[in-house]
């Protein structure tokens, strides 16, 4: 044995010369060629620390790489069957022998990977010696003896699996040293002893960079014993622990223990559990003590630590309909969930109201509870969750003001902020402005708010969504919310709002849904509209809008919907209206529109709804308008169109519905395929009243029904549109009704 520095360099020295006789200079020649001893020899051990003198730029150059079948085999085990004999020939590049891996920039062995092997030996502690190993798996290999102490050397080993053999002794101290080990398996030997303090070493797996950030610690042996030692539980990125079927005696120490927190996310989970009926049995069938509960229906744990990072229950029903009055309510108990960073509790029919402890939850992120029953205020403490991005509590029996919103400005965070379909009143406050100028989602439709729309909700510079509908919304629109550049989706239906549309309406240029419908908005469409060039949806129907429709507004070659009915837009409808090529519904009825039918009509040729209703339009219908092949609704009724009823339009294959009423046309009905001609004067050769009003009740929902089953999901109408029409045609019909009604009496 070479002991001394002195003499490692005397043996460097003569390799060094052996090399210049024989004219080998490169040190990426076969390693093997400089191996001192045939087999596990003087010289096998070697591992200089320095230079090696006249070695120039190699460094380290540790003599354990130099490999040969019998050296590695004698490294590795003592292999008394053969078994690596047999494939491990020098005839073969040792970086190709089986279950061995090599690096790719240097001949180093990387891994050994033998599973299954029956190599039946033991372990030699000149495995210590490939100190570029990361892999080694000798997992069900008829191992026996022990694990040698000098396995502990090798500082880059990230997996060590040594199960399913006959392995003894203890555990070796020297594992504390491998800082990389990843995954650790001694699973079904007969280690016995102690498990060592010094373990307690691979701590510092949090600070590298695990794949899959988990790591895997399993000591099944069945002999171990003694007490854990007390810093076990201080390896944070353990994943799995597996210490099951031993001889441990002593307490679990605190590290892995209450303290972790995971009794405290258990409770809480069971205080939900116990606060629902469950009628499905959903919860109740998979919260149990026999399973992990991080393994529950709807739970989800951090892959680091154990603690509940999810609870995922939607639509199951969770209404306890028992005489409990507090159960169907959310426990406070889930306020305790310390690393809980989604909550989605939506459409459970939960009652009672939002738990302020759910303030204390300081890592939520994401937070939807809509669609439930819930009643009361929002609280103040959701001020307190600086991680909160999303907030959903739509579609709930919440009320009171807004004034909530003050402190959400604390959540920086925020992008989605939904608080639609409740009984929220008062106005909008100013202070709207100072929610997070990253938010890009804000919905408060369908509630009672009064007032005007702010101008500081122009302070939002990232709103993709504003939907403000369904409230009790006056004054006129701001001018400032224009200047929001970002908007795609701006619902300001349903309301009371007046005045103008703002002039400098083209600012909105990245918008692509303008919902302004059933208010009170006055003057005319500013020119500036035909710049938003990404508009796909612009419904203006019920205002007081009047003047022309300028022409530049059917240029607008990305509309798909087009809805300007029920205003007081005059002129003849220009050449133009054939420009929008992906027009699908267009409803410029009840307005006082004169002219001809412009011929260009006919090539909208993606057109399915197309209603003229109600105007002063003359004239024939022009030939053109049998190009419309994907026509399904077609109503030019009270008009003064005159001429023969063309008879190509029993040609058009899917039209369902046709109205011709109220016209000075003459001619029979095309036959074709038609479903429903709306036409009281030429079927029912002078109908009644009461007829008619069934007329004016059926068609606008059988039209809307068309409109909500196109074949694209994006041609569908919203369904806040929807709920405002169908409000819309039962005033009508009542008022219809009514009027019909004091007639006859007459």
């Amino acid at each position: 044995m070479i002991e001394t520095r002195v003499e490692r360099k005397l043996v460097w020295g003569v390799m060094k010369k052996s090399r210049e006789e024989t004219g080998v200079g490169s040190h990426e020649e076969e390693p093997s060629r400089y191996l001192l001893s045939p087999c596990c020899g003087s010289g096998a051990d070697l591992e200089p620390t320095v230079e090696s003198p006249g070695w120039t730029g190699v460094k380290h150059r540790r003599l354990a790489t130099a490999v040969t079948p019998t050296s590695l085999r004698c490294w590795l085990v003592s292999d008394p069957l053969g078994v690596l004999a047999s494939s491990w020939t020098a005839s073969t590049p040792f970086c190709s022998w089986e279950g061995v891996r090599c690096g790719r920039r240097r001949r180093r062995v990387t891994a050994l990977e033998l599973a299954g092997v029956s190599l039946q030996g033991e372990l030699s502690p000149h495995l210590g010696n490939l100190s570029f190993l990361s892999v080694l798996n000798l997992t069900n290999t008829g191992l026996t003896g022990s694990v040698p102490d000098d396995i502990g050397r090798l500082r880059r080993l990230e997996l060590l699996d040594l199960g399913f053999n006959a392995l003894s002794g203890g555990v070796p101290p020297a594992i504390g040293n491998l800082t990389k080990l990843e995954h650790f398996n001694l699973q079904f030997n007969q280690i016995s002893g102690s498990i060592p303090v010094e373990l307690q070493g691979l701590r510092s797996l949090a600070r590298i960079n695990l794949q899959y950030q988990r790591a895997y610690f399993i000591l099944i042996a069945y002999l171990l014993s003694g007490a854990l030692p007390v810093d076990i539980g201080y390896m944070k990125q353990i994943y799995v622990m597996d210490l099951s079927t031993n001889r441990f005696t002593g307490s679990l120490p605190a590290s892995i223990g209450p303290s972790n927190g995971s009794d405290a996310d258990i409770a809480a989970l069971l205080a939900f559990k116990a606060q629902v009926s469950d009628p499905l049995g959903v919860v109740g069938s998979s919260w149990t003590a026999g399973t992990p509960f991080c393994r529950w229906v709807g739970v989800s744990c951090g892959r680091r630590r154990q603690r509940v990072t999810a609870l995922v229950l939607r639509r199951l029903e969770l209404l306890d309909l028992g005489h409990n009055a507090q159960s169907g309510t959310i426990p406070v108990e889930l306020g305790q969930l310390a690393q809980l960073s989604d909550v989605y509790l939506s459409s459970n029919q939960l009652t009672g109201t939002i738990p302020a402890a759910l303030g204390n939850l300081s890592e939520l992120a994401s937070l939807f509870l809509d669609g439930n029953l819930l009643h009361g205020s929002v609280p103040a403490t959701f001020g307190n969750i600086n991680s909160l991005t999303e907030l959903n509590i739509g579609g709930n029996r919440l009320g009171g003001d807004l004034s909530f919103l003050s402190v959400l400005s604390n959540c920086k965070n925020l992008l989605d902020l939904e608080i639609y379909s409740n009984y929220f009143t008062g106005s909008i406050p100013d202070y709207v402005g100072n929610l997070s100028s990253q938010l890009e989602i804000f919905a408060a439709f369908e509630n009672r708010l009064t007032g005007g729309v702010p101008a500081a909700i122009s302070n939002l510079t990232s709103l993709l969504v504003l939907e403000l509908s369904e409230n009790q919304l006056h004054n006129a629109i701001p001018e400032s919310l224009m200047m929001i550049e970002s908007l795609q989706w701006l619902n300001l239906s349903a309301n009371s709002l007046r005045g103008p549309i703002p002039s400098n309406i083209a600012m909105l240029k990245n918008v692509v849904k303008l919902f302004l419908g059933s208010n009170q908005i006055s003057g005319s469409i500013p020119q500036g509209i035909s710049n938003l060039t990404k508009l796909e949806y612009l419904v203006m129907f019920d205002n007081q809008l009047s003047s022309t429709v300028p022409a530049s507004l059917f240029h607008l070659d990305s509309l798909i919907r087009l809805d300007l009915s029920q205003n007081l837009l005059s002129g003849a409808l220009p050449v133009d209206i054939g420009y929008m090529k992906q027009i699908y519904v267009m409803d410029l009825s009840t307005n006082r529109f004169t002219g001809s039918l412009p011929a260009s009509i006919g090539q909208l040729q993606m057109i399915a709804y197309l209603n003229l209703s109600v105007n002063s339009i003359d004239d024939l219908i022009p030939d053109s308008f049998q190009k419309l092949d994907n026509l399904q609704i077609f109503d030019l009724s009270h008009n003064d169109i005159s001429g023969t009823i063309p008879k190509y339009l029993g040609n058009l294959t899917i039209l369902t519905s046709l109205n011709l009423s109220y016209n000075k046309l003459q001619g029979q009905i095309p036959e074709g395929e038609l479903v429903h001609v709306v036409d009281c004067q030429l079927l029912q050769d002078g109908s009644s009243s009461s007829s008619s009003s069934l007329h004016e009740l059926l068609v606008p929902v059988f039209q809307l029904g068309l409109l909500c089953s196109a074949e694209s999901p994006e041609q569908r109408m919203a369904m806040s549109d929807v709920v405002v029409i169908l409000n819309k045609i039962r005033k009508d019909y009542i008022k219809s009704t009514a009027t019909t009604g004091t007639a006859a009496q007459h």
